[in-house]
């Protein structure tokens, strides 16, 4: 019995030690974790952001979609893919769409393009308005204060032609303070 009940144990402490293990890598195998930053009006979540060099249709398998993520027009480049979750904390009021770029450790900045896919319903409105971020002035919407958008599902914004050898990039947000990611690949 004594032999039983050590067994018991050493299989339970086995599998108790166990657990974290195949949670940190299953973990890994889906990326790092989701990157937040936010001020006084803003809070932004990047969580996802992937790297290509070639477009790829949009709805995977649905041979009638004609729709491809933005191409990338440059040599030697890729464009950046990043799915954000964002919500207004600041103030009532009519606020224009947030901006939105990425800053290389160069110093350079990449602005978003004017496409965004979202996968889940959501608010047609909140996106006509969101695409004009990459506006030199973007449109305004009466906005109350904790709007959320993209947490039904994360909305996908494209940032185009960033050099391959940039090296570390952060991304910009209204005015939320840089956000540093490590972008996979799609």
């Amino acid at each position: 019995m004594k032999l039983f009940r050590r067994v018991l144990v050493g299989a339970l402490v086995g599998l108790v030690l166990c657990i974290p293990a195949a949670s940190r890598a299953q973990d890994e195998a889906e990326g790092e974790e989701a990157a937040t930053g936010k001020s006084a009006n803003w809070e932004v979540t990047v969580v996802k952001a992937a790297m290509y060099t070639e477009a790829r249709r949009v709805i995977p398998g649905n041979p009638t979609s004609d729709y491809l993520e933005p191409p990338v027009l440059k040599k030697d480049c890729y464009n950046l893919a990043l799915d954000l979750t964002m919500k207004y904390v600041g103030p009532p009021g009519d606020i224009p769409a947030p901006s939105l770029a990425v800053v290389t450790e160069a110093g350079e900045k990449y602005s978003a393009m004017g496409n965004l896919q979202m996968s889940g319903v959501g608010d047609v409105d909140a996106l006509g308005w969101l695409i004009t971020l990459a506006r030199p002035e973007p449109d305004t919407r009466r906005l109350e204060g904790g709007e959320s958008f993209g947490f039904e599902a994360p909305i996908t914004f494209y940032i185009g032609d960033i050099p391959l050898s940039s090296g570390k990039i952060e991304v910009l947000f209204a005015d939320v303070a840089p956000v540093p990611i490590s972008p996979g690949r799609l």
